[in-house]
């Protein structure tokens, strides 16, 4: 089965795995597109056999709401190491719109240069370790392509803007942050992320890992459910083509007359191929 949790902000995404694992009585457990410690949000995890399916959910879009502060930058490009309480204040020079526009100059595909403290391996080794020990430089992180689909919502207070965005997999808010900054030229860090969506994962069907044991499982499971579609329905899905259908949101096995179709995922009615099986 599949379980959405919410990872609160300053713990690993791996702790947050015990509460459930004692729960459900299994180790058997995975999460799905891990969050930093500082960020918080959706978590979607795997129990049991359904770990077998992470490579495929991990490559579901993700929505995040981020908070940009300017006039600081971190080496982290989060906010590890910043004090909060003395941020100094700065004058823009930018208007809400003039920033939107450059932020809006990133959607669709491009190479990005995932930040130095990062998970990626380098030559066998954490990036991060690499980079905490002063064994890292920047030439030897290899940009990678990725996608945002959209933004949206901006708001600007001062210093701090905010706003919310959909990416692809092996995206980096960070390093968004960090290029948005660059064109800007204006130091910068990112203040604050919070994930809300993982395809049908979202903050309306997630719980915080304290509550687990207290809480009655059938609310936080994702269930996999099966589902036969019609000959024209069937071709849009082998062409790897979404289907608006009235579904509830969550995962789906999909079958063509008796063969097995496609693995999905629903959200908001859209179903969306994860993993094709034909």
């Amino acid at each position: 089965m599949f379980v959405s949790l919410y990872k609160p902000k300053g713990i690993s995404s791996f702790k947050v795995l015990s509460a459930l694992k004692k729960a459900l009585n299994t180790k058997k457990v995975g999460h799905m597109g891990t969050l930093d410690p500082l960020a918080e949000g959706v978590l979607p995890v795997a129990v049991g056999k359904y770990t077998k399916l992470i490579p495929y959910v991990d490559l579901l879009p993700k929505q995040y709401i981020v908070e940009i502060f300017f006039g600081l930058d971190s080496e982290t490009l989060d906010s590890e190491g910043v004090n909060l309480e003395a941020l100094p204040e700065i004058n823009l020079g930018y208007s809400l719109e003039e920033i939107q526009f450059v932020v809006e100059s990133f959607l669709g595909s491009f190479q990005q240069v995932p930040p130095k403290f990062s998970a990626i391996k380098i030559d066998g080794k954490r990036a991060y370790k690499l980079a905490r020990e002063n064994n890292l430089e920047e030439s030897q992180i290899k940009p990678r392509s990725v996608e945002l689909f959209s933004v949206s919502n901006f708001k600007l207070k001062k210093q701090i803007l905010s706003f919310t965005l959909e990416c692809g997999s092996g995206f980096y808010v960070r390093s968004l942050v960090r290029d948005i900054g660059s064109k800007l030229d204006l130091p910068c860090f990112m203040f604050s992320l919070k994930r809300t969506k993982v395809g049908a994962f979202s903050l309306e069907n997630a719980s915080e890992p304290a509550t687990i044991s207290s809480l009655n499982l059938d609310s936080v499971i994702l269930n996999v459910m099966k589902l036969k579609v019609n000959d024209k329905q069937s071709d849009l899905l082998k062409d790897g083509m979404p289907l608006e259908i009235e579904l509830a949101d969550g995962f789906y096995w999909v079958f063509d007359f008796d063969n097995e179709l496609a693995f999905c995922s629903s959200s908001n009615n859209i179903l969306t191929v994860i993993r094709r099986l034909c």
